[in-house]
């Protein structure tokens, strides 16, 4: 059985859209805290997916699961992240926590700005990786 994590690009691609249209379903329907939900979980999957990358090529394993706020971190450490959007990556895990707990009071805690903010992260987290596959691509064929 395949997992995503040795899924090809191109049988990926279906998933990544159909996010986007569940996205924006949500959106249209103003669900914010659903669509706020599937474009963090986006976000989490690009970070993660750039994490899993960076420690096969560097000493950055770890016996334990990092939080997303961690594996940022060592993103930005490794020259992945630009110190100014890892920050972007942690105020927004921060305001997850907020906007989350908030919403078990309020359901309109979220907004469709929220949701549009996060969902724009997650498309940055997601050329940042395609940015770290070339430059990985490249470190390989000079080796």
């Amino acid at each position: 059985m395949r997992t995503r994590k040795n899924l090809k690009q191109s049988e990926k691609e279906p998933g990544f859209r159909e996010m986007a249209e569940t996205f924006k379903t949500y959106l249209s329907r103003k669900e914010y805290l659903a669509a706020y939900v599937v474009a963090f979980s986006f976000l989490e999957d690009r970070i993660t997916a750039m994490h899993v990358v960076r420690c096969q090529t560097k000493e950055l394993k770890s016996s334990r699961r990092l939080t997303f706020t961690e594996m940022v971190n060592r993103l930005q450490i490794a020259g992945d992240l630009a110190p100014d959007l890892a920050h972007e990556f942690r105020r927004e895990s921060t305001r997850r926590n907020q906007l989350l707990h908030g919403a078990m009071w309020n359901l309109r805690a979220i907004s469709a700005r929220s949701a549009d903010t996060v969902q724009q992260l997650a498309r940055t987290a997601d050329r940042a990786r395609s940015r770290q596959k070339r430059l990985l691509a490249r470190q390989v064929i000079k080796a």
